[in-house]
């Protein structure tokens, strides 16, 4: 549980910091509106993710349209008609947020499938 409130910590910090950018790209980033796809980039640089955000009411639900090394598995993952997304404790209701979840679970996701360990 410890290594998970570090990457959180270690997220924040590079959040705001200007040292490199994770996303690679997204559609329409400038408006910050949902409904978008995501392409996320590993810390480091090893793995790309993409994401698609869909506006649901005032919460923001995040599909996962791809990510590396799906035969060693994910957590956190509910399915609904769309197609696998993000299963997260809380309601997502900014894109900010929205990145910011996309980034915790791609990095802890490469941490499962290296070690096991769940989080």
């Amino acid at each position: 549980m410890w290594w998970l409130i570090g990457l959180f910590a270690a997220l924040a910090v590079a959040n705001s910091s200007n040292t490199r950018n994770t996303v690679v790209s997204g559609v329409g980033r400038a408006s910050d509106s949902p409904s978008r796809t995501l392409t996320y980039r590993s810390r480091n640089g090893s793995a790309l993710f993409r994401f698609q955000f869909t506006l649901l009411g005032s919460a923001i639900r995040i599909h996962i349209l791809e990510f590396p090394n799906p035969q060693f598995g994910s957590c956190h993952v509910l399915h609904d008609s769309r197609g696998p997304y993000i299963c997260w404790s809380g309601v997502v209701s900014s894109m900010p947020a929205a990145r910011a979840v996309t980034a915790m679970w791609a990095e802890a996701t490469l941490v499962y499938q290296r070690t096991g360990r769940a989080f």
